[in-house]
Parts: structure tokens; C-alpha cells; sequence
């Protein structure tokens, strides 16, 4: 009787778990598609993150080399200051050439799908971070320590 509630209880919270984890078909044009945006606005939107999608790979190439050189830089027992301010420097520069390619990315989608898509969009995002967080706070490791029943019996624990 034990293992059939120990098993219907574990199903119970397995299961919501397990389906909040599995993709929807649909993928992320599905989902354009499910609020309403039209194959001309999606193809708008491939037009304008095509071109910065590459540009954010090749800034990523770049800032690994970047870092690879500072690295280098840094193994040496005398570092030569003034090179490793400008491998920085170089590095901040890729980091923001990134971000601004995020940004035109996400600004031009705004544009293109309207506000009300785009709230809607934003509200789905933050649900997913909520369910992302949320499981793993399920599954962080219990913190160490003395358990109740681990000490005497005398009641000290």
C-alpha cells in the first residue's frame, strides 16, 4: 500500500515536470504564428536577424581570440600591463558589437509584429524563466548536515 501512494505521489509531481520540459512543436515561428503574425511580418523579421546573426557569430570568433591572446598575456610571469588594458579594451569591443546586434534584433521585432504581439511575447518570456527557475530549484542538491534521525537518541538532534 506504502509503494502504491509512494508511486501515485511521485507521479504527481513528475509529471507536470516532465511536460513544462518537452518543446512545443510548433518551435518559435509557431508560436509568431499562434499570436497572430503573418508570414510576411516572420520573413521581415528572417531578413533583419539574418545579417546579425552573422555578425554576432563573427564577433563571438573574434572575442575568443581575444580572450585566448589576453590569456596568453596573463601566463607570462612578467605581464606587460599596457598590452593586457588593450586586449580588454579589444574584448569590450566585440562584447558590445554583440549586444548592439541583440538589440537592433529586438527592436526591429518590436516594429515589425506591434506592441500588443510583442507584450504578449515578453509575458511568455517571463514565464518561461519563472518554470526554468523554478525546476532548478527542484533539483539543487540538499545542503549538508546532520540529518534528524544521524545523532543520538537522546534527543540532542
Amino acid at each position: 500500500m506504502k509503494r502504491l501512494i509512494c508511486m501515485a505521489a511521485l507521479l504527481i509531481f513528475i509529471l507536470p515536470l516532465l511536460a513544462a520540459q518537452q518543446p512545443g512543436p510548433e518551435g518559435p515561428l509557431g508560436l509568431l504564428k499562434k499570436l497572430g503574425v503573418t508570414d510576411d511580418q516572420i520573413k521581415q523579421i528572417q531578413d533583419v536577424n539574418d545579417p546579425l546573426d552573422k555578425q554576432q557569430r563573427e564577433a563571438k570568433v573574434e572575442l575568443k581570440i581575444v580572450r585566448a591572446q589576453l590569456e596568453k598575456a596573463l601566463f607570462d610571469v612578467n605581464v606587460n600591463y599596457s598590452q593586457v588594458e588593450k586586449l580588454l579594451r579589444d574584448a569590450m569591443e566585440w562584447r558590445i558589437k554583440i549586444e548592439m546586434a541583440e538589440i537592433r534584433k529586438r527592436v526591429e521585432m518590436r516594429k515589425i509584429v506591434g506592441e500588443d504581439v510583442w507584450q504578449q511575447l515578453i509575458k511568455i518570456q517571463e514565464q518561461r524563466k519563472m518554470r526554468r527557475l523554478n525546476n532548478k530549484k527542484g533539483n539543487q542538491p540538499k545542503q549538508p548536515g546532520p540529518k534528524p534521525n544521524d545523532g543520538p537518541d537522546d534527543g540532542v538532534w
